[in-house]
């Protein structure tokens, strides 16, 4: 029988109400303090995850509700058949075949809803190529890195550059990026360090496919983009005409990740054991080269 965590919660203060209409009034005193002490208890997170490890030690299963933007391909994107594939969605579902304790169920939804879901308790986990950010791991729990990754520039024809070492190359060029991406955050921190040699930004929520059109069109200059999903599905899908360059000199290489609630311990530790599997047994490979186009897979240690 599946059970959410949460019946673990409701039975028992239903258990507690009923004890509280057995007794004298001092007894129903008490038990009501005990009941708001119980309350106040198990909205703490060491109250879910007790509940949580109590499920697993009954033989439950856990249902984990995921969270995933459906976007950007070919990490996560609906198929011309209407289903939810991709580099992140194959893998979080293989790493879920190691865990029969868990159910997992994903939706989609916004970005942004991804981090405020699991603020509100709504989503238990996070599916989107995420990348870590100092804000966001204040807020949240990384798992083990899922792939491994480094940046490269797609920039405009028209641009008389050969090569990037810095930025510096790029000054007084616009860029396109959105608003809290980790490479819009690379042009940031840039402008930060260059303030004589700035870079414009033009921030957008528009879609990454409208950005690259942009760029190739000459009205903006540049982007900063993750190599797999240039090389593994924009490039080759729609043959743009511009020109690209490795930034390994300007961002080392970058990792992507899944993120649970900060204090949701237990679940950030079984994914990263099931993960560990899926990358030793050369699962993750395979799903890398079908939509990646090359193995990403990052090296685990202890």
């Amino acid at each position: 029988m599946k059970k959410k965590v949460i019946s673990l919660v409701l039975s028992s203060l239903l258990a507690l109400g009923a004890l509280a209409g057995c007794g004298s009034s001092s007894d129903t005193a008490e038990v009501a303090g005990a009941q708001r002490a119980e309350e106040t208890t198990e909205q703490t997170a060491d109250g879910a995850q007790e509940a949580a490890d109590n499920a697993e030690a009954a033989g439950e299963v856990t249902v984990i509700h995921a969270a995933t933007s459906g976007n950007p391909r070919p990490f996560t994107y609906i198929d011309e058949e209407g289903n939810l594939v991709g580099q992140n969605i194959e893998l979080i579902k293989a790493v879920f075949d190691k865990l029969p304790q868990y159910e997992l169920e994903i939706e989609v939804t916004e970005f942004p809803s991804i981090f405020t879901g699991i603020d509100a308790g709504i989503y238990d986990l996070g599916v989107n190529n995420i990348a870590k950010n100092p804000d966001r791991e204040a807020k949240y729990l990384f798992t083990d890195p899922e792939m491994v990754n480094h940046y490269i520039a797609v920039v405009n024809k028209n641009i008389d550059i050969t090569s990037i070492e810095d930025l510096t190359e790029l000054a007084g060029t616009k860029y396109v990026g959105t608003a809290g991406n980790d490479k819009t955050t690379v042009v940031e921190k840039y402008n930060e360090e260059h303030p004589d040699k700035q870079i414009t930004i033009d921030y957008t929520e528009a879609e990454l496919l409208s950005q690259l059109y942009d760029v190739e069109s000459g009205k903006e200059d540049f982007l900063i983009i993750d190599a797999p999903m240039y090389n593994g599905y924009y490039g080759p899908e729609f043959k743009f005409d511009v020109n690209t360059f490795d930034l390994t000199n300007v961002k080392s290489s970058s990792y992507s990740y899944f993120i649970v609630g900060k204090d949701n311990t237990k679940l950030a530790e079984d994914i990263n054991a099931a993960l560990k599997q899926v990358i030793e047994e050369g699962i993750s490979t395979e799903i890398d080269i079908k939509y990646l186009g090359e193995d990403y897979s990052p090296i685990i240690t202890e």
